[in-house]
């Protein structure tokens, strides 16, 4: 039997190898893989010429980005060697400078604003309505489902946008649509979140560290630290990210406070739950479906296609889930029956 404290190593280290696995697969293989087989780079290799309107020129731009988002690694391991099993980094009594290091919302859900709200209403442990949420393939699954629906909306309906993805100064010749849809959706998808994040993350540190070294009564801090989160620090790091995509969409209002919408919604996802995937999901999930519709001009043909494959998806996943439900319910029938 796993011992408390070895889980939670366990849980800290799936934290950092999992985001460290999604960041090296689809922003390092999958797109040098497509820039080379799929003939992405072919149009720079070919003029000898880096243009920044070209896939290795985005990537090379990209790369800074890419680079910066590995070191949001920080914060899950300044959380394991600095706060105590159960106690968050705004609760914890005697902060030093260094706590500003230790908020995560990689995945980390057992910090998020949701389960501290249901420890607070009396459901804690195995009786958390967060608990769920433990399971990252389960995450995984059901933001892929929401978000999937939303990105097939978004076909239809273009109008529903949150955020663009930039057009390309030219039209390259003779790039594979996989290669244009990797390059268009999964680098900034998890470039520009990987940056953004690390924000976050440090501006949620300095509040919590504020609030253990000036609020003793915990479930105060908590209150404290959440309700400035949400109100001061998402808002600031929403202006940050429309701020620097003013270089893309130049004087339009609308585009400007369209990004500023989105990235709201994605920092209240994550500091809700303690999970950077929903944001990832949704922000893959619009870059997507807005390159795959410039790609394929019937519009029809993608919703149908694309409603297909999210029943398969969906039934799947629910035939996953019940087997294992009745998988648990008949070890724990076996487990209370009593011996002969």
């Amino acid at each position: 039997m796993i011992s408390q404290e070895n889980r939670v190593k366990v849980k800290e280290l799936m934290e950092i190898i999992l985001y460290l696995f999604i960041v090296i697969v689809m922003v390092i293989i999958l797109p040098i893989m497509s820039g080379f087989s799929l003939r992405g780079f072919k149009e720079s290799f070919t003029s000898g010429i880096i243009n920044i309107s070209d896939y290795l020129g985005t990537y090379l731009v990209y790369l800074f980005m890419i680079i910066g988002s590995l070191f949001l690694i920080i914060y899950p391991i300044a959380n394991f060697l600095i706060i105590r099993r159960g106690e968050h980094p705004a609760t914890q009594e005697n902060p030093k400078w260094y706590r500003v290091f230790t908020v995560s919302h990689i995945f980390n859900p057992e910090d998020s604003a949701l389960w501290r709200l249901s420890d607070s209403l009396g459901y804690e442990k195995t009786r958390n309505f967060m608990k769920w949420s433990l399971n990252p393939f389960r995450v995984f699954a059901i933001a892929i489902i929401i978000f999937g629906v939303f990105g097939l909306m978004l076909t239809m309906n273009p109008e529903l946008t949150v955020v663009g993805v930039p057009p390309k100064a030219v039209e390259l010749q003779q790039i594979t649509p996989t290669s244009d849809v990797i390059f268009g959706a999964g680098i900034p998808s998890i470039a520009e979140n990987g940056v953004l994040l690390f924000i976050l993350f440090f501006l949620e540190g300095i509040v919590a560290y504020l609030c253990a070294k000036y609020i003793k009564d915990k479930k105060t801090a908590l209150l404290v630290f959440f309700t400035i989160v949400f109100l001061v620090i998402c808002p600031i790091v929403s202006a940050i990210w429309s701020s620097w995509h003013s270089i893309v969409y130049g004087n339009s209002d609308a585009s400007l406070m369209a990004t500023f919408v989105f990235a709201y919604i994605g920092t209240l996802l994550t500091v809700l739950t303690g999970i950077f995937i929903y944001w990832l999901v949704f922000h893959f999930a619009n870059n997507f479906f807005i390159k795959l519709s410039e790609i394929v001009t019937i519009k029809e043909d993608i919703l149908f296609i694309g409603a297909i494959i999210w029943i398969l998806f969906t039934i799947a996943y629910i035939s996953w889930e019940f087997y294992f439900y009745k998988r648990k319910k008949k070890k724990d029938t076996l487990n209370n029956y009593p011996p002969a």
